[in-house]
C-alpha cells in the first residue's frame, strides 16, 4: 500500500515538473475551487459549483421539499391535523452551514483527483434550524385538550376498590418535535409523533393503590316525598363520590362543591337560617356533609372545622350534624394517616351512606359518645299579620328548642380505652315559636238588641 501511494506522489511531482514552474503557476491562478464530482448535501448534487451556487441550489430544492406533507400523530385529541407541511413542523433550511460541511477542491486536489488520488465522494445532511413558534398552534391545541387536570378516583363496589388512575395535564415537548422533525426527514419516516410531557401526578399511581377496604362506613336516612331535597343530596354525594386525600391533605366542603347554584343543578329545597325554617338552592346537602362528618369522625382523621345547625337535626343525634353554606360554615378535615385515603358515597333510595376508604387497623375502635343534653324551649313570639282577619291566628315557624352538649370521641387499642378528647360543643340556639295575628284591627261594635215589644191590655169584651 505504502509503495502505490509513493507511486502516486511521484507520478504528481511528474507532472508538475512536466508542466514547468511557469505554467503551473499559471494554471493554479486561474483554478476556480468547486466541489469535486460525487459530492452531494442530501438528495442534491453539487459537484461542479462553488459555495454559493451550491447554495443557491440548495434552497432552489428545499423552495419546493418544504411544502410536502408528513403524517402526524399523538395524543388523541380534537382539532390536531392529521398531515402536516415541513415547513408547518418548524424545519428551516441553513443552506449557508449545509455547505459548509464540504471541502471546495483546489488545484492541487485536481490534479490529484486526475491521477486517481481522489477519496469517495461527500455526502452530507442538510442543515437546518427549527422555527419553534410554529409549534404555537399545536401546543395550544393540546393544551386546551387537556386544561382540567382528571383526579385519581378509588371507589368500593362491594368486594373491592376499583381505581381510576389521574390524567395529569399534557403540553407539548418544542425543544424533542424539534428533533424529532430532523430526524423524521433524514430518516423518510412517513410520520412523526408529537411528543408530550405531563405533569406529575398529584396521586401517584403506586399510591392509589394503597387503598385496600373501608375502615368504617355511616348512614343517615331522609323521606323520599321531599323531591328536590332528595336531588341536592344525589348530586352533591355524586360529585364526591371517590375523592382522594394523600397524607396530609386537607379537605374542605365548601372549598371542593364551590357555590351551590341551579346551574350546577341544585335546586331549591328546604333549608335552616337563623334557626328559623326557610327554602334556598342546594337545600338538603347538610345531610351530606353531616354523614360525611360522622364517617370521617369514626374513621380517626382530624377534623378541623365544623359546626352545627341553628336548630337540631332529625338524621343524626344532637352533636353529631355538620351544618355548611357556602362560603361558611365549612366542614374540613386533614387526612392524618401516612397512607392515601379516600371518600366513597352511595346515594340509594331514602339513604345516604359515606364510607372512608383506605387500610383499616383490625385493632383500633373508633366511637362517638355524647354527654348530657340541655335543652330549653324558646317560647312563643306574636307578630302582626294585617292580612289575617281579627281574632284569627297562624303558625309562621314551628322554630325550635335550643340545645347544649359535649360529643367526645374514644379510641380503643385491643379493646382497652386508649385515648378520650373532645371532638365539639355544639349549642342550638333554636328560635322561638313564631305565630301571625292581626295585631291592629278592631273588633266593629255589636248592635244593639232589642227586647219583645209590650202590648196594651185590651179587656176582654163580649
Amino acid at each position: 500500500m505504502l509503495s502505490f501511494v509513493l507511486k502516486k506522489i511521484s507520478i504528481v511531482a511528474g507532472v508538475v515538473v512536466g508542466l514547468g514552474g511557469g505554467a503551473l503557476g499559471i494554471g493554479a491562478a486561474q483554478h476556480n475551487p468547486t466541489y469535486p464530482p460525487g459530492t452531494m448535501v442530501g438528495p442534491v448534487p453539487v459537484s461542479g459549483l462553488d459555495s454559493e451556487q451550491a447554495a443557491k441550489r440548495l434552497r432552489i430544492w428545499w423552495d419546493s421539499e418544504r411544502s410536502q406533507t408528513i403524517a402526524i400523530s399523538g395524543p388523541k385529541v380534537d382539532g390536531l391535523p392529521k398531515e402536516v407541511k415541513w415547513a408547518e413542523l418548524g424545519l428551516m433550511l441553513d443552506d449557508a452551514a449545509s455547505v459548509a460541511q464540504l471541502q471546495l477542491e483546489t488545484f492541487w486536489d485536481s490534479a490529484g483527483r486526475r491521477i486517481g488520488m481522489q477519496e469517495a465522494p461527500l455526502k452530507v445532511q442538510p442543515v437546518f434550524t427549527i422555527d419553534a413558534r410554529r409549534y404555537e398552534q399545536y401546543a395550544d391545541i393540546i393544551k386546551k385538550a387537556s386544561a382540567s387536570r382528571k383526579p385519581a378516583n378509588a371507589q368500593w363496589n362491594g368486594k373491592q376498590v376499583i381505581f381510576k388512575y389521574e390524567v395529569a395535564p399534557m403540553t407539548l415537548n418544542a425543544e424533542a418535535l424539534g428533533e424529532a422533525a430532523i430526524h423524521a426527514w433524514q430518516d423518510k419516516s412517513p410520520e412523526i409523533e408529537l411528543p408530550t410531557k405531563a405533569d406529575q401526578k398529584a396521586v401517584p399511581d403506586e399510591s392509589l393503590e394503597k387503598i385496600k377496604e373501608p375502615i368504617v362506613a355511616f348512614t343517615t336516612k331522609f323521606p323520599t316525598y321531599k323531591v328536590t331535597r332528595c336531588q341536592n343530596i344525589e348530586l352533591a354525594a355524586k360529585l364526591l363520590d371517590g375523592l382522594v386525600l394523600m397524607p396530609g391533605e386537607s379537605f374542605s366542603f365548601n372549598g371542593f362543591l364551590g357555590p351551590r347554584t341551579t346551574a350546577k343543578g341544585f335546586k331549591v329545597a328546604g333549608v335552616f337560617a337563623n334557626g328559623r325554617h326557610d327554602v334556598g338552592v342546594g337545600g338538603g346537602i347538610c345531610q351530606v356533609s353531616t354523614t360525611i362528618y360522622n364517617a370521617v369522625a369514626l374513621a380517626g382523621l382530624k377534623i378541623t372545622q365544623r359546626s352545627n345547625h341553628s336548630m337540631a337535626v332529625t338524621y343524626v343525634p344532637v352533636g353529631r350534624d355538620a351544618a355548611v353554606s357556602y362560603p361558611n360554615p365549612d366542614l374540613k378535615f386533614t387526612n392524618s394517616f401516612d397512607f392515601p385515603v379516600a371518600l366513597d358515597t352511595v346515594y340509594s333510595k331514602g339513604q345516604l351512606t359515606a364510607s372512608i376508604l383506605g387500610i383499616k387497623d383490625k385493632s383500633v375502635e373508633i366511637t362517638i359518645e355524647r354527654g348530657p343534653v340541655s335543652t330549653w324551649g324558646r317560647g312563643l313570639k306574636i307578630q302582626n299579620d294585617p292580612s289575617l282577619p281579627y281574632g284569627k291566628s297562624r303558625v309562621i315557624d314551628a322554630g325550635g328548642a335550643a340545645h347544649k352538649t359535649v360529643t367526645y370521641r374514644v379510641f380503643k387499642k385491643d379493646g382497652k380505652v386508649v385515648k378520650r378528647e373532645v371532638l365539639h360543643v355544639s349549642q342550638y340556639p333554636g328560635s322561638p315559636r313564631l305565630i301571625g295575628r292581626n295585631l291592629s284591627a278592631k273588633p266593629k261594635p255589636k248592635p244593639a238588641v232589642q227586647g219583645p215589644v209590650a202590648l196594651p191590655v185590651v179587656p176582654p169584651t163580649e
